[in-house]
């Protein structure tokens, strides 16, 4: 009779490792889908803050089309030479014909010695002497400068500088050419920004339409994985009804085959512990519930049928003990495998737990993201 209740036990042993692995796979698959989710949500960040910038850059051009031209400080080189108490503020284009005009400018208005090395020739550099030129030379790009007939002989009068009404004039009809040959480029200049601009914003719409389809179909397989979850947790709550008709059925058996003793506690209800002998049973109930079985008052055909006896108790046949022995190993069999039953069932729980703690979870976070509208 033993074995025939073992049967059943092992194959809901089976069933709960099947479950088991399902929860485990279950967990993977959120996880990559969480990542995937994370991913699109940074990405259509991403994109709608390109989105809004390439916006607000259209408007500020639409609206001041030659102010932004002209003083925007990546595309311009300042002249920033102090004179006079003064500092010099003329903005050039970035380019060689910018840089020509820069050093003309520094040459003729500011009477400036500029860096003339070979190996450097990018090198801009300019001093008010060329005594400071020619340490600059030896120094830095270790260069002897060649001496010009000019240099060699020694001056004794200093230069005059212009009168600043000529230097005013100057500066007028350059700076009046300038304006003429930024004007004319500023239309070409919008026209092609305009175009970039354009095209960056169809490709971006492009992007959220794919984004999108990922996320759509990131929303259906999580409802296809909660459904499955759902199903497993239902297979779940059948197996614990299962283990728990298994264990009562059990205990009926252990009673009825090996005559126990159960424990019947008024205040824990759940204790299901059972003993061989009156003694044991009565102990459990002192030790742990703190509670006196109560007797049962015998009547007087029982007190006449049963008086106190004084003598010992004769001793069991060998026969009697042997049969014994046999029930406790098969009881000890039997509580072994309870008490796994009953390990397996808590780790069970604690798994559909947190299976079902990430899912709302989950659910939450979906719909938050769902309310949120895509431009």
């Amino acid at each position: 009779m033993a074995e025939a209740v073992v049967q059943p036990i092992n194959g809901a042993l089976e069933i709960g490792q099947m479950s088991r692995r399902k929860a485990s796979q279950l967990e993977k698959e959120h996880a990559r889908l969480k990542l995937m989710k994370d991913d699109a949500t940074a990405e259509i960040k991403d994109l709608k803050a390109q989105h809004l910038q390439e916006i607000k850059a259209l408007k500020h051009y639409r609206n001041c089309r030659s102010h932004c031209h002209r003083n925007r400080g990546q595309d311009r080189e300042i002249c920033k030479i102090q004179e006079d108490e003064e500092i010099c503020m003329i903005k050039f284009g970035i380019g060689d014909k910018a840089r020509e005009q820069m050093k003309i400018h520094r040459l003729d208005i500011h009477k400036r010695h500029q860096c003339e090395s070979k190996d450097h020739k990018n090198c801009y550099k300019h001093y008010s002497d060329t005594n400071g030129r020619n340490k600059h030379m030896r120094k830095i790009l270790k260069e002897k400068p060649e001496k010009t007939k000019s240099e060699k002989a020694k001056k004794t009068e200093k230069t005059k500088r212009k009168p600043k009404a000529d230097v005013a004039d100057g500066w007028f009809e350059w700076y009046e050419k300038t304006t003429k040959e930024t004007k004319i480029r500023e239309p070409e200049f919008e026209k092609d920004h305009l175009e970039r601009l354009e095209d960056d914003l169809a490709s971006s719409k492009k992007e959220v339409a794919v984004l999108k389809c990922i996320m759509a179909k990131v929303t259906t397989d999580f409802n296809d994985l909660r459904a499955e979850f759902e199903s497993l947790h239902c297979n779940f709550t059948k197996e614990q009804e299962g283990h728990a008709t298994l264990k009562i059925r059990v205990q009926e058996l252990e009673i009825f085959f090996f005559f126990r003793f159960q424990c019947e506690s008024k205040l824990d209800k759940n204790c299901f512990k059972h003993y061989s002998a009156k003694d044991g049973h009565n102990k459990h109930m002192r030790n742990t519930h703190n509670e006196k079985p109560e007797k049962p008052e015998k009547t007087k055909i029982e007190k006449a049928e049963n008086p106190k006896k004084t003598e010992k108790p004769k001793r069991k046949p060998l026969a009697d003990v042997a049969d014994t022995r046999k029930n406790k190993r098969g009881l000890d069999l039997l509580e072994n495998k309870i008490r796994e039953l009953e390990l397996q069932k808590g780790r069970l729980e604690r798994e559909s737990r947190e299976v079902s703690d990430e899912l709302v979870d989950l659910s939450k976070r979906s719909s938050w993201k769902k309310k949120k509208t895509f431009f």
